[in-house]
């Protein structure tokens, strides 16, 4: 990065240098354009000036004349479609001081003259002196480096920087952003596979995490030799954390367990609370089971518990009883009673409970 004063050293160095050994001054009427050849008697108003060192053993000026000149500058123009742009291509064959205000005047003022004329001339001004084209390229790099000082970050470049910032802290190494993320990501997946407790194996993770981005660096730039020696350091490295399959293995095996231990553990640790009644039994599962199958079983077996209770119970609710005033008659008087009257329960029969001979229909 170059500052006003380097500029303005650099100026001076190129244009104070001593005339070459031996050189001297051409005879009048002895001065020739290598353009095209023509001899011209004097320089001045044939040839243009020049402010770059190159030409100071020629009197300060270019070694082509004025007609070559502008030719040369009609001929970027075609070739560019663009003026501004074949001033500059001009300047920079030439050592030629480049300032894009001073060509915008010139394109203003330039009636019937070619811009580059008109640009020549006012370069030669006091102000201009020891200005070259290098001075062109100082200025640029000085510009473009006031304008990145003052230019704000956008919201990607301060994403960017906090990822390489964060990195650099959890990491402890200079990477790209891309790179921080694969480590992170390498670390949160043997995170996530295997217990790494204690930060003797974190930090031996980190380093295979490490080893894991290099392995792949060199893979992609076809060294495989380095590659070999990294997966070398990456075995060795799963050692010593035991994280080699074995060793993992191993620690499985050592911590299994036959599953109706692991419930026990689990039921003693954070048992799994009872149900709220309105949730015990929903569908009446349950009762299904313990009225029509376990009550229904008892019940055949002649024994006497709740089960059997149970079902004696559900069941009355669908027996039928025929009233006592119909019960002895035929079987058309029982059946049109129940037509007429439907299907009910006596008041003998609910007090008694039903007669035993099987009165039941």
């Amino acid at each position: 990065m170059a500052d006003n004063n380097t500029l303005s050293a650099r100026g001076k160095m190129r244009n104070t240098a001593p005339k070459p050994p031996g050189a001297k001054e051409p005879k009048r009427g002895e001065f020739f354009c290598c353009a095209c050849g023509k001899k011209y008697t004097r320089q001045q108003a044939y040839f243009p000036m020049s402010r770059s060192i190159l030409y100071k053993g020629n009197n300060g000026y270019l070694p082509i004349c004025k007609e070559c000149f502008e030719g040369l500058y009609l001929h970027y123009c075609e070739v560019l479609q663009d003026e501004v742009a074949a001033v500059e291509r001009v300047c920079q064959k030439f050592d030629i001081y480049f300032n894009m205000p001073m060509v915008e005047s010139a394109m203003a003022d330039s009636t019937g003259t070619a811009v580059i004329m008109t640009y020549i001339s006012r370069i030669a001004l006091p102000q201009f002196k020891n200005k070259t084209y290098d001075t062109t390229l100082d200025e640029d790099e000085y510009a473009a480096a006031v304008a990145e000082r003052e230019r704000k970050p956008t919201d990607e470049e301060i994403l960017e920087q906090r990822m390489i910032e964060q990195g650099r802290r959890e990491w402890g190494i200079d990477l790209k952003p891309d790179e921080y993320a694969f480590l992170d990501n390498e670390f949160a997946d043997w995170n996530a596979r295997c217990a790494i407790e204690g930060k003797s194996r974190e930090s031996l993770v980190r380093s295979l995490c490490v080893t894991e981005l290099q392995q792949n660096k060199a893979l992609s730039a076809g060294d495989i030799d380095t590659y070999n020696k990294l997966s070398i350091t990456f075995q060795k490295q799963l050692a010593a954390a035991d994280l080699t399959p074995k060793q993992i293995e191993d620690a499985e095996r050592a911590t299994e367990k036959p599953m109706g231990v692991m419930i026990k553990m689990f039921e003693n640790d954070d048992p799994i609370p009872k149900p709220d009644p309105e949730w015990e039994d929903v569908d009446g599962i349950m009762k299904y089971i313990l009225v029509y199958f376990i009550g229904h079983l008892c019940k055949m077996l002649g024994l006497k518990n709740k089960y059997s209770a149970l079902y004696e119970e559900e069941m009355e609710k669908y027996t039928v009883y025929v009233p006592d005033e119909v019960k002895d008659g035929d079987s058309e008087d029982i059946f049109d009673y129940l037509l007429e009257n439907g299907f009910g329960v006596s008041e003998s029969s609910s007090e008694d409970g039903g007669d035993e001979d099987g009165e039941e229909e």
